[in-house]
């Protein structure tokens, strides 16, 4: 089974429909167990791809910082 790259986006509203199942649908033990088990991967990537977001944010708040020290040295 290939594994396709899915949107943060879609990943939470994948979440959110499981959440439902398993509040509003009467599901039996090895269904409701099969979802718990989905949800916890889709949280796994979702807290990884908010991690490399707040990374990529990182970088770009300490390029700009070394670029405005440049500037400012150069005043």
């Amino acid at each position: 089974m290939s594994k396709k790259k899915i949107s943060f986006e879609s990943s939470i509203n994948n979440l959110n429909k499981i959440l439902d199942k398993l509040e509003n649908d009467n599901v039996d033990l090895e269904k409701m167990v099969e979802l718990y088990s989905q949800g916890k991967q889709i949280i796994k990537y979702c807290r990884n791809e908010l991690k490399s977001a707040e990374q990529k944010i990182n970088k770009i708040n300490w390029i700009w910082i070394w670029e405005l020290l440049v500037i400012i040295e150069k005043v």
